[in-house]
């Protein structure tokens, strides 16, 4: 499980031979042995645990050695890892009673201070692992009968919990051999180890994520709100009404489904065990029977609908330079409220709300929206009304229905895209649409212009162009050079953006024009312009 580090130097300083003290749960072989224990009094061997994060668990060191040719044992080295990913080591402390100690200002703790050298550390980070070299010295030698002796303890902190029982502190492999040095009465002597790694694994049965009041796992959503609410009539009826208690009041309420529609964009903001975390709180009574996704993914937990779909209408102007793209969702089904994600490419768009003006959703009991990060987050819920049968008494009626309004500034060329979609049916279970929207929008206009004709001069047709930045009213005529009117190409209401029209050389009874110099005049809003063109002959 380990990943591959740097090179490591191993230095041993005026023969100091280093100690694994604080982190082998059993090293064994040719009479030497190393493990840990249940306390500083009792050496009961401890491989493995169950753990939560924000745990601590304290790792009592123990030694003995059973080899006729040594009478004591002076010094031990070995190597170890732990994976940082998991575990950080907050405190190691030593047995007074081998010798005076020495504990520098770091992690890296040393007992025994007699030799020339002591003091020296060297240490290496190897991607998620730390690295250890702890070096002891006995000022009263261990005897070599077999004996358990306790040599010192280390307490870690949990930071986060595997999905299984996975190894987190083992050995590390170096020149010229994986063993451990012994120091005893004869000298140098090797003793090589039978390694056994140290585990630690999810606790059963109580770990549980803030929010997820319908323990489908991950992160808190808008279908944990939705049970919430059909939940807790007459009783509460979770299957972990701890994680039904998202603001930690030690009760579950309708307040609940309001926190977690409030605390969920843009990322889940809840108590300790806070998403993606999952664990235990120590002041939580309330029953927690089962809670097996904790942490899952939620789309391992929710049904596909071919039935809801997500769309972006057709985009129109609102003002000046801003813009509107419309939100709609489709569906078969009723549905009691939504959660979306779009994105959108922030250096060619200044987002700057999606708001539910002008859309069913403003008769929703809740709804907010965030912006930010290239992101446009929004959630609705139609009723926040407990309900006794676990039916919502309000909900989205099968169909199509705008839910938002995405208002915009376009700098170039406008992008959206829905990322993901989570909707609530009417009895609280949650359906992911079977299609989301994307949208690619041309760079729109800024302000009114008129393009010359191209080409110019022409004999056979040109094309006259011209920008709308709103939706306009335009006037787009033909004169001769007398002034009189010629032909009518535009006149109507258009909406928003890049337009042409082709003009043939015809007036307005068909009749091919005599060549020569003719002006077209365009109009739209408030703005006026008039240009040359020619027909050759």
């Amino acid at each position: 499980m380990w990943a591959e580090g740097g090179n490591v130097m191993i230095r041993l300083l005026y023969g100091l031979v280093l100690l694994m003290l604080v982190a082998l749960p059993s090293l064994r072989g040719d009479g030497c042995e190393f493990w840990f224990g249940v306390s500083e009094t009792d050496p009961t061997h401890v491989t493995q645990l169950e753990v939560s994060p924000g745990d601590t668990f304290t790792l009592y060191s123990w030694i003995s050695a059973d080899q006729p040719s040594w009478d004591w044992i002076g010094a031990v080295g070995f190597p170890i890892v732990f994976d940082t990913s998991y575990i950080e080591i907050t405190n190691a402390t030593f047995n007074a009673d081998l010798g005076p100690t020495y504990s520098p200002d770091s992690l890296y703790m040393f007992a025994g201070v007699d030799w020339p050298g002591m003091g020296e550390v060297f240490a290496d980070t190897l991607e998620s692992q730390a690295l250890w070299y702890i070096s002891v010295c006995f000022n009263s030698c261990l005897s070599c009968n077999g004996s358990p002796h306790y040599l010192g303890s280390a307490t870690f902190l949990v930071k986060s919990v595997p999905d299984s029982v996975t190894v987190v502190i083992d050995t590390l492999e170096y020149p010229p051999s994986n063993n451990a040095l012994v120091v005893d009465n004869t000298g140098w002597s090797e003793c090589t180890p039978q390694w056994t790694p140290f585990a630690i694994g999810p606790r059963e049965g109580v770990l549980y994520t803030r929010g997820d009041a319908d323990a489908s796992g991950g992160a808190p959503n808008i279908v944990d709100a939705s049970y919430v609410i059909s939940h807790i009539l007459p009783n509460p009826n979770f299957p972990c009404q701890r994680a039904a208690d998202a603001n930690a009041s030690n009760a579950v309420n309708i307040i609940d489904a309001s926190y977690i529609l409030s605390h969920i964009l843009p990322n889940p903001n809840f108590p300790a065990p806070n998403y993606p975390e999952c664990g235990t709180a120590p002041s939580d009574t309330l029953p927690c029977d089962s809670f097996p996704p904790c942490g899952k993914s939620v789309l391992n937990s929710f049904e596909y609908s071919s039935g809801l779909s997500v769309e972006i209408g057709k985009v129109y102007p609102m003002e000046k330079g801003l813009y509107v793209a419309p939100l709609f969702i489709r569906n078969e089904v009723p549905v009691a409220g939504f959660q979306l994600t779009l994105g959108y490419d922030a250096s060619s768009l200044d987002v700057l709300k999606a708001d539910d003006r002008n859309c069913e959703s403003a008769d929703y009991d809740f709804y907010d929206f965030y912006v930010g990060d290239g992101k446009i987050m929004l959630v609705g819920l139609v009723s926040l009304e407990p309900t006794l049968n676990g039916i919502a008494k309000r909900y989205i009626e099968p169909g199509k229905h705008k839910i938002a309004e995405i208002v915009f500034r376009s700098g170039g060329k406008a992008h959206f895209e829905v990322l993901d979609a989570l909707f609530a049916d009417i009895n609280s279970k949650g359906l992911i649409p079977a299609s989301l929207a994307t949208m690619n929008l041309e760079k729109l206009p800024v302000s009114y212009s008129l393009s010359q004709n191209e080409p110019n001069p022409f004999d056979g047709s040109t094309i006259i162009r011209y920008a709308l930045p709103v939706d306009s009213r335009v006037e787009l005529v033909i004169y001769n050079a007398a002034g009189q009117r010629v032909r009518t190409l535009v006149r109507g209401y258009q909406s928003a953006g890049y337009k042409s029209v082709r003009w043939d050389g015809r007036d307005s009874a068909g009749k091919r024009v005599s060549p020569g110099v003719y002006f077209y005049k365009f109009k739209a809003g408030d703005f006026k312009a008039i240009k040359k063109l020619i027909l050759a002959k």
